[in-house]
């Protein structure tokens, strides 16, 4: 059997990403192609390599998962830098924590061995850019903004695409569990 390279996310509103993509095709205007200009806005868990029976064990656990799991909201109100030349929206401290019990929950019962795993929320906006490239993006967008923020209600499949060089949505999983008092014990004590 043939494996494939998939990709599973949180996925921002609609509007978001076209905002992120706007940010993209500014930051392209000002410094040219860079790695991830083309990707569209997202929040890496995890990373993994499938073939057919491996890819159903991993749609059956994003089912059960996504079953368990209560929505929440969350904001990216800052930018952030990593030292590999990273240039990204950072999560305010309740999303982080929030979304890094989500990411560390799913990925501890995750069956299938990941090539990734992340638990440092972010949404990428380019990397591997040099120190001159994130100066100039950092004074791009030195510019107030507060309203990055969305539901978190989904966990995205995503499938590399080797000819686009790519991942693109295969499915979503909407957040099952209903919301109550203690929503966000009940939803992260599952996955402990």
């Amino acid at each position: 059997m043939t494996s494939e390279k998939y990709s599973i996310c949180i996925c921002p509103s609609a509007d978001i990403i076209d905002r992120v993509t706007e940010w993209k095709n500014e930051l392209r205007n000002a410094i040219g192609w860079y790695n991830s200009v083309n990707s569209k806005a997202h929040i890496t868990i995890a990373e993994f390599n499938a073939d057919e029976k491996q890819l159903k064990i991993a749609i059956n656990h994003l089912k059960e998962f996504a079953n368990k799991a209560t929505p929440f909201d969350v904001a990216f109100p800052h930018l952030g830098t990593f030292p590999n030349g990273a240039f990204f929206l950072s999560a305010d401290s309740p999303s982080k924590e929030k979304l890094q019990t989500l990411m560390s929950g799913f990925n501890k019962s995750f069956k299938i061995a990941t090539t990734t795993k992340s638990n440092n929320p972010h949404i990428s906006i380019g990397r591997k850019l040099t120190d001159e490239k994130i100066r100039i993006a950092q004074e791009l967008f030195n510019k107030p903004f507060n309203d990055f923020t969305f539901s978190c209600d989904r966990i995205t499949l995503r499938k590399f695409d080797p000819i686009q060089r790519q991942f693109f949505i295969e499915s979503e999983y909407l957040f099952q569990a209903a919301a109550d008092l203690d929503s966000e014990i009940v939803q992260f004590s599952l996955f402990d």
